[in-house]
């Protein structure tokens, strides 16, 4: 059975044995859809650790799902290991090219590895598969900032709070850019807007 299945995987020794092996068979498929609603579930109260080792065994029993590689990238993210996430969602996005979330969580690996211009690619990717994606206008915001593209940044924090009005995120982010423009009365006054829709979330 399944349950004996996933039983057999935990024992020392057993899982090493077949890491390796190509996993295509229903039953597989059925073993790690049940391994990542696990993982999902320990990265919700952020048990890491384990959270990785089933979205690990997940992935190596169903190499084919894209939605494995976005959440274990998620995971190797939040534990730092930034070589590893880039390649789950490089992993990701070659198997489902119009996946705007994982071009955009690629771009953000990227972002934090300082590699701002293929960072900037990846995200305008995901602008491109997603114009309502507010949260990559936000984040390109940055992007440009640190790449001194004043009016890009600009345009692209005006973009995210259109798309996003209860996104306090998206206010925090324009008040970044006129606090860089030295408009500091400005800056408060949309950081007290960001506030604002904060409280009323």
């Amino acid at each position: 059975s399944l349950v004996l299945l996933m039983l057999i995987m935990t024992l020392p020794g057993c899982w090493k044995k077949n890491i390796s092996k190509p996993a295509s068979s229903e039953e597989n498929k059925i073993a790690a859809k049940l391994l990542l609603k696990s993982g999902i579930k320990h990265l919700e109260v952020r048990n890491l650790e384990y959270a990785r080792r089933d979205l690990e065994k997940a992935a190596a029993l169903n190499p084919e799902d894209p939605g494995i590689f976005v959440v274990l990238g998620d995971v190797y993210d939040e534990l730092y290991m930034l070589k590893e996430a880039e390649a789950a969602f490089k992993t990701a996005i070659e198997l489902s090219p119009d996946n705007s979330n994982a071009h955009w969580a690629f771009g953000m690996i990227l972002y934090q590895m300082n590699q701002y211009d293929q960072a900037e690619n990846a995200l305008k990717t995901a602008i491109g598969l997603n114009t309502s994606c507010g949260k990559a206008f936000y984040d390109i915001g940055h992007i440009y900032l640190r790449q001194g593209k004043i009016k890009e940044a600009e345009k692209a924090y005006h973009n995210s709070i259109k798309i996003e009005p209860n996104n306090p995120c998206a206010y925090a982010g324009m008040a970044e850019f006129l606090i860089h423009q030295k408009k500091y009365e400005k800056a408060i006054e949309t950081l007290q807007k960001a506030l604002e829709v904060n409280t009323a979330r």
